[in-house]
């Protein structure tokens, strides 16, 4: 049979077991050496010889059987080892596996023999016939002890296999000790990191270290280990931490401390939570000292601050590029106190409409005697809200405050005029219209007295056909090109707008539409439950606010009255379970469709940013006319005169504004949402949720 390879570990094993180096023979070779002349008598002394050893049968006799001779014909071998080392030797005991023939060695050679065999052989000396038959069983137990196949019982395999298999198991050992060794050190890696973890909360439990948030931020960042960020907290609660590069939301929380409670304040918190300081927000921020308006309006107050805020500024940035300003003026809550004001040594917070009755200057002590007495007697008032007015540069970011005056909120529209011819003569005074650029349009909220001084002051003087802009305007029938002097128009901040709106159709009284049907809560409450993802609790939520100044609820609310718009009743009673609508729905949702239109000609061009200028100009007309169609028809039923001025102005200013931007830079960004924004939120400091004042009077 073909070889069988054997590896370096098996055969020197086997060495050790088989120290003897044995070649198999075969009888024959064996009775060819006997000489012819020997006599049985010889034989028979050499057996009995004392040196003699007990052999086999077939060696105590010439003529017993030899067996079958298991030899490298018939059986696996491997150079210079003995065949016997691949005989499955277990396989002799009883059993399942036991071999159906007997096995003997002697002297080297390994023979099989019958369990019936004769005892003595053939006339020409080979073996009996019950051994010679044993041929084709030798060779399939020689196939077993040739093929070492995994999983094999250990009683069918030979020396060498189980030699084999004991190296085998040697290898995994040491590839499990090995594995257990590293498993070990993984252990140990993973309890010093449970450690770590372990002494880390530790220390945020019990170490009082100031922006600690900042700290594990840096040290995340450069990749510190847990054990190194341990070393950097015990670092800051021994040697102190000093926070650098702070963030946004700690450079505004030190504003409003700077804010509230002044530099004292800051400077305590810097040295006990290491907020940024002082200095640290003057490198960062942009501090705007604005001079308080004490006593009653004066243009010299307002040239001072828009020199001081604006131009100072825009010279030091050496900026050359004129754009459109807009003038933004609004009222914000602020506690109702007498203030001190050291810079002039006088009294503020008095109202600005009745402070010229009284001298604000404490001369003597006298002259607080006397503002006392004038608060007392009402003639002069405690300013319950601040006006703030401001420049808003139209395309970018920014508010500068112009005007900060106490009022009382007794105003008329003369004081307004007054107010507005103020700061537009400031302006040109200071020559800023010529630096930063011209003033285009006043914005405001719809307050009535502004409304009605804003209208004497603003639309007294027609277009003139001179103009540059006459040529473009004239061409659009239906604009009003009525104007202030140098061509200044009114504007409404278009928030206020969408509130007013949505209060007006939230109200029982709504606004009735050219149909004779009214848009109000009854109606709408009964049909917006067929808008996809809008339940009865989300209606509730649409229609009766908590707040009604919540601008982004008024937002939702037009959009979910523009997509309840544009279902068909007919195809939703098909599609559903409801009934077919009856004349009266029909009636409703025609109506609805108006206002659908209206209110997404009115929302598209201030919330959709992928418009261009003329596909917001498209909007706005179309808002415009038909909002001029349904007045017409219906008059205050629609809406109130006030919310139909303010939405055609705003209207009006938006064209307005557009070709004065192509007059003046066409080429330079514009776009209608960024027209104004609200004084009030920019000049605030801080406010409650609730809009409880948290502010005093400057």
């Amino acid at each position: 049979m073909k070889p069988r390879k054997i590896s370096r570990d098996t055969r020197a094993a086997v060495g050790a077991l088989f120290p003897q180096r044995s070649q198999p023979l075969s009888v024959l070779n064996s009775a060819s050496e006997i000489s012819s002349s020997s006599t049985l008598v010889s034989v028979h002394s050499e057996i009995s010889s004392p040196a003699s050893v007990l052999a086999p049968v077939h060696a105590r006799a010439l003529f017993s059987c030899p067996g079958l001779v298991i030899d490298e014909t018939n059986w696996p071998v491997s150079p210079d080892l003995p065949v016997e080392i691949h005989f499955p030797w277990l396989r002799r005991r009883e059993g399942v596996d036991k071999l159906t023939f007997a096995v003997e060695l002697f002297d080297g050679v390994l023979a099989a023999r019958a369990f019936d065999c004769e005892k003595r052989a053939c006339q020409d000396g080979t073996s009996c016939i019950p051994c010679s038959s044993l041929l084709p069983k030798v060779e399939a137990v020689a196939v077993n002890a040739t093929e070492h196949k995994a999983h094999t019982r250990k009683g069918l395999l030979t020396p060498s296999q189980l030699l084999e298999d004991n190296h085998r198991l040697i290898e995994q050992i040491n590839g499990l000790k090995l594995q257990s060794l590293n498993d070990v050190r993984k252990i140990k890696r993973a309890l010093g990191k449970l450690e770590d973890h372990s002494t880390l909360v530790m220390a945020l439990a019990e170490a009082d270290v100031p922006w600690l948030r900042k700290l594990l931020h840096t040290a995340l960042k450069n990749g510190a280990s847990i054990r190194a960020i341990v070393r950097l907290i015990e670092d800051a609660l021994e040697a102190g931490y000093r926070p650098r590069g702070h963030s946004t939301e700690a450079n505004d929380l030190a504003l409003l401390i700077y804010r509230l409670g002044g530099a004292n304040l800051l400077y305590a918190l810097n040295q006990r939570l290491h907020i940024p300081s002082l200095r640290t927000l003057r490198k960062k921020m942009s501090f705007i000292k604005i001079a308080p308006t004490i006593g009653r309006i004066s243009i010299d107050t307002v040239q001072k601050n828009i020199h001081n805020i604006i131009i100072v500024p825009f010279e030091h940035a050496a900026r050359t590029t004129r754009r459109g300003v807009s003038l933004l003026i609004d009222e914000t809550a602020a506690e109702e106190a007498a203030v001190y004001m050291p810079q002039s040594n006088s009294v503020g917070g008095l109202c600005w409409t009745h402070s010229h009755r009284v001298d604000p200057v404490l001369r003597t002590y006298d002259s607080a005697l006397r503002i006392t007495n004038a608060l007392k007697a009402e003639t002069v008032h405690l300013g319950k809200e601040v006006t703030v007015a401001g420049a808003h540069i139209v395309g970018e970011d920014g508010f500068y405050p112009l005007l900060a005056a106490p009022t009382c909120k007794s105003e008329d529209a003369g004081d307004m005029e007054f107010i507005f011819n103020t700061l537009i003569d400031a302006w040109k005074a200071t020559g800023a219209d010529q630096r930063v650029g011209p003033l285009w349009f006043v914005a405001t909220d719809g307050d009535a007295t502004r409304r009605k001084g804003g209208h004497k002051t603003f639309l007294h003087t027609p277009l003139p056909i001179t103009s540059p802009l006459y040529g473009t305007l004239s061409n659009l029938p239906g604009l009003n090109l009525r104007t202030g002097n140098d061509l200044v128009t009114l504007d409404f901040d278009f928030k206020h707008v969408f509130k007013r709106f949505c209060t007006l159709i939230r109200s029982r009284a709504g606004m009735y539409l050219n149909n004779g049907r009214c848009i109000n809560s009854f109606l709408l409450e009964r049909y917006l439950t067929m808008i996809d993802g809008i339940d009865e609790a989300a209606t509730c939520k649409l229609l009766y606010l908590d707040d009604p100044q919540d601008v982004p609820r008024a937002v939702s609310l037009m959009r979910a009255v523009i997509t309840l718009s544009q279902i068909d009743p007919v195809k939703w009673a098909l599609n559903s379970d409801d009934p077919y609508p009856n004349a009266d729905k029909i009636a409703d949702f025609d109506a609805l469709k108006i206002i659908g239109h209206i209110l997404d000609n009115l929302l598209q061009p201030y919330t959709n940013v992928n418009l261009t200028i003329s596909e917001q100009v498209v909007h706005l007309s179309c808002f415009a006319h038909l909002l001029y169609a349904s007045y017409r028809n219906q008059h205050r039923r629609l809406m109130p005169n006030q919310l139909y001025y303010d939405s055609q102005s705003m209207v009006k200013n938006a064209i307005f504004t557009i070709a004065k931007q192509q007059e003046l830079d066409s080429a330079a960004p514009h776009y209608v949402p960024n027209l104004g924004r609200r004084p009030g939120d920019q000049f605030r400091y801080h406010r409650d949720a609730d809009w409880s004042t948290n502010v005093g009077p400057y």
